[in-house]
């Protein structure tokens, strides 16, 4: 089978839009040819900013013609009582490519009905490849995209050369009057002309761009970027090479050259994160630090060639640079010199959400929040007090001409104004976290005081953006609300912070409502926000604990017991996966599943009186209940949840089983059965409501949550 290469030639477009823009290539490319049916395989997909590549190792030469029956309409519709077809079976006949003469009539199970014999013709592969690769190359999608030539075309940046080979035969098609050919290009200053290619090979196509001063593999370019850096630094350095700024990097470039430059020692007393900020997000260079961590005045640049005179490229990026490090040595000399808590005012023109007021508003409710969290928790009165002040503080930074300048550091800057008034390092340290964890794979705060202070911020986001309507809803969540409660939950739980979510939910409902009580009555008012919010968390949790890889009728049986602390969810269901590997399991699910199943319906639960009993399988019962109950709360107190488990059983599984088998439970007399049910329900609830509901496990032979009932 041939193998096929199309690349599609462009002006330069945005680092972050080609990754994705590849992989989209790649996989559109094989579902629309395998529904034409040409299955491709061996497809991957290459680029440069200048350049999308897609090759296929093996394309069918053909689509091979079919031929099947298919069934229409009846025959009393189709032909009219002289013989002669009706409109709806000439139109049968017609829609095959057909004379109605085609039309035969079979006996079938349910009548008389009109067959055909329809056939599709075959194609051979350049003629497909000719006919969908326009629709293929114009049904991209980018986050923002050009139009130029029809109004119809749009595109990342405007195509300005198409080749696409089958094999070595070239496929014709065109797109904004842009006409495929058998040729590419190379580097646009160092080989600016056309490059012959005479089939569709990736390996030699690839020598040959190299030859013009392009390497196509991204992961090529970025593997040459970072050994050139690491030889330029040293393996010590290695580390400190940030892998999304390499990845953005190697996306701008087509033939990389490291360059070194350096910048005046004198801006090294502005904090280091803000000269990292103006390298990384504005320059796209990669700082350079000492062995022992101190950022160094000199950073590495990746030019798209190597130059005919390096000191004239690094002259000009030195130039950039210093340009934008006087900015801010200016804004921080200046604005380091008024105190943080003095900007809390200035919050009062910045709007939160609408109907929700100002972050100057916010600040507060998170000062209270942390307070109310704090005290929850518990922990020492000093990470309280700095909890509350940092809540206080971590919204000041934003009207900062700094922050102004590089958003990102937001938070980050607020520490760093902290510490240069000589504020006390825990405050400053949880008002640089409180924003963490900020995506996937982002540490949590690392102080408790930033914990508390992140938790603040994230509930009353969380909450106020329920109450305001933002709530996600399939895959729309303009909020982030699903990654703040991913942090949340990240929080509690690497943190160890047991802090009811509903306890924490309700307070960031109270500190909402106390300065928006209007903004929460009718429709969204703070009960049906709490169930929403409480829901929406509840759901989060489950993905949660199943990444960790335990069970989901596990997660769900912990769930329907009394805890929505996370780390005694995680506590409890570490215990469960214990005990489930025990000879002990099946037993104690049984035990714990029976007795929830026949008194599901009891709304009360009455003292048991032991003088109602009247069989010896009922006193043992009531006896076992006397004696164990009182140790296995203690154990499930203690979180000793396995030994608890196992007392449990002991104490319950043979006696229940007995009773099972030799007492009635729903017998007429009502104060016996209610007596019964009432040392049931006590049973059941020992284990279901302090460790997990059972009933939720699956077992072999039971689904979930179902159960017989016992009468």
């Amino acid at each position: 089978m041939p193998a096929f290469l199309l690349e599609i030639g462009t002006e330069e477009i945005p680092a972050s839009y080609i990754r994705p823009a590849l992989q989209q290539l790649s996989s559109a490319f094989e579902r629309v040819l395998s529904a034409e049916g040409v299955r491709p395989s061996g497809v991957r997909a290459e680029g440069t900013p200048r350049r999308l590549v897609l090759f296929a190792s093996d394309v069918p030469a053909e689509r091979p013609g079919t031929k099947k029956t298919v069934r229409g309409p009846a025959a009393a519709q189709a032909f009219g009582p002289d013989g002669f077809p009706t409109p709806i079976g000439a139109g049968f006949a017609a829609k095959h490519g057909l004379p109605p003469e085609a039309i035969r009539i079979e006996e079938t199970p349910k009548g008389r009905y009109c067959m055909i014999e329809a056939s599709t013709p075959g194609e051979n592969a350049a003629s497909i490849l000719g006919r969908v690769l326009p629709k293929l190359v114009t049904g991209l999608r980018f986050p923002k995209s050009m139009r130029w030539g029809s109004p119809s075309t749009s595109f990342a940046r405007p195509i300005r050369r198409l080749c696409a080979l089958l094999g070595d035969r070239p496929i014709p098609f065109e797109i904004e009057g842009v006409a495929a050919r058998p040729e590419s290009a190379g580097h646009p200053f160092l080989a600016p002309g056309a490059i012959p290619v005479p089939r569709a090979d990736l390996p030699a196509f690839r020598e040959s761009l190299r030859k013009s001063f392009v390497i196509l593999d991204p992961d090529e370019r970025k593997s040459a970027i970072e050994s050139a850096i690491r030889a330029r630094l040293g393996t010590g350095n290695g580390a400190r090479i940030p892998s999304d700024l390499l990845e953005e990097v190697a996306f701008l470039v087509e033939w990389p050259h490291l360059l070194e430059g350096r910048f005046d020692e004198a801006f090294l007393s502005v904090p280091a994160i803000v000269i990292e900020q103006a390298m990384t997000e504005h320059q796209r260079y990669f700082p350079v630090h000492a062995p022992d961590g101190r950022l160094e005045n000199r950073f590495l640049v990746v030019a798209n060639r190597a130059p005919a005179d390096p000191a004239l490229i690094r002259e000009g990026n030195e130039r950039v640079l210093r340009a934008r490090l006087a900015d801010a040595r200016y804004f921080w000399e200046t604005e380091r010199k008024t105190p943080l808590e003095s900007r809390l005012p200035r919050l009062e023109g910045v709007l939160y959400l609408q109907g929700f007021g100002t972050v100057r508003q916010k600040a507060d409710r998170l000062a209270a929040l942390a307070k109310a969290y704090a005290d929850e928790i518990p922990i020492r009165a000093n990470e309280a007090e700095a909890a509350v002040r940092a809540a206080l503080l971590s919204k000041a930074d934003l009207v900062t001409d700094l922050v102004g300048e590089f958003p990102k550091l937001q938070g980050q800057m607020g520490r760093e104004f902290l510490l240069a008034e000589g504020a006390a390092n825990d405050v400053a340290e949880a008002v640089g976290e409180h924003y963490r964890p900020r995506f996937a794979g982002d540490a949590i705060p690392s102080t408790t005081p930033g914990r508390i202070a992140a938790l603040a911020d994230k509930f009353d986001h969380l909450v106020a953006c329920f109450a305001a309507g933002f709530a996600p809803t399939g895959s729309q969540d303009p909020m982030a609300l699903r990654r703040q409660t991913i942090g949340i939950l990240r929080i509690l739980d690497e943190g160890g912070l047991s802090l009811p979510l509903s306890f924490a939910v309700e307070r960031a409902i109270d500190a909402l409502a106390i300065q928006h009580h209007a903004s929460l009555a009718g429709p969204t008012a703070a009960a049906g926000i709490s169930g929403r919010v409480l829901a929406f968390l509840a759901d989060r949790v489950r993905q949660h604990f199943s990444d960790a890889g335990f069970p989901a009728d596990h997660i769900e049986a912990v769930l329907a017991s009394e805890s929505d602390e996370i780390p005694d969810v995680r506590a409890r269901l570490q215990a469960l996966r214990a005990i489930s590997a025990r000879p002990e399991w099946e037993a104690l699910v049984a035990a714990v599943e029976r007795t929830g199943n026949i008194t599901r319906n009891e709304k009360t639960v009455d003292a048991v009186d032991p003088d109602v009993f009247e069989a010896d399988e009922e006193r043992a019962l009531g006896s076992a209940l006397l004696q164990a109950a009182e140790p296995i709360q203690r154990f499930f107190l203690a979180n000793k949840f396995e030994a608890g488990a196992l007392l449990y059983h002991v104490s319950f599984t043979a006696a229940l089983q007995r009773f099972f088998q030799k007492v009635f439970v729903n017998v007429e007399d009502a104060r016996i059965r209610a007596n019964r049910l009432a040392m049931l329900s006590r049973i059941h609830a020992l284990f279901a409501r302090p460790f997990a509901d059972l009933s939720r496990i699956v077992v072999p032979g039971k689904a979930a949550g179902k159960g017989g009932t016992d009468a």
